[in-house]
């Protein structure tokens, strides 16, 4: 599947949901693909695209391998996805420890970027979270932190 594949795949899955500022919510995923940096692999493009399906309901892991989505970049939405039990500040910074501890840097360059993209959000501060993030991936060789 291509990265403009993926795209088409999103914006039919997440077709009626909203972003916090209102818009179709493909609009952020698109963002927080933007916002990758310049060497981003096609994998981290489509996962940045994807990053929200699960978390929105959107479709499942099933969904997307009958899609066509390639495993690998199921695993990373997987890793990115704050799932059931990251309700709350305290779970949310966890769960962004739990991603650098991980060492996938596919994945905090996205859940980074999505950071940036919700800052401004009414109800969340990413300060702390973007931090834990930007530091993990300075002690991963070849993370680029200089995201935003």
């Amino acid at each position: 599947m291509t990265v403009d594949e993926t795209i088409e795949l999103v914006k039919r899955l997440m077709a009626g949901h909203k972003d916090f500022k209102g818009r179709d919510y493909h609009i952020h995923d698109l963002e927080v693909m933007d916002l990758l940096p310049p060497n981003a692999s096609d994998t981290e493009k489509k996962a940045a695209v994807l990053h929200s399906v699960f978390d929105d309901k959107a479709a499942t892991e099933r969904d997307l391998l009958t899609a066509g989505v390639e495993p690998e970049v199921i695993a990373i939405v997987r890793l990115v996805s704050n799932g059931p039990n990251v309700r709350g500040y305290r779970a949310y910074v966890e769960k962004c420890r739990e991603i650098v501890a991980s060492g996938n840097v596919a994945a905090m360059r996205i859940k980074l970027a999505d950071m940036l993209a919700n800052v401004g959000h009414p109800t969340n501060n990413y300060t702390e979270t973007i931090d834990i993030m930007r530091e993990g991936l300075r002690r991963c060789e070849g993370g680029l932190a200089d995201l935003g």
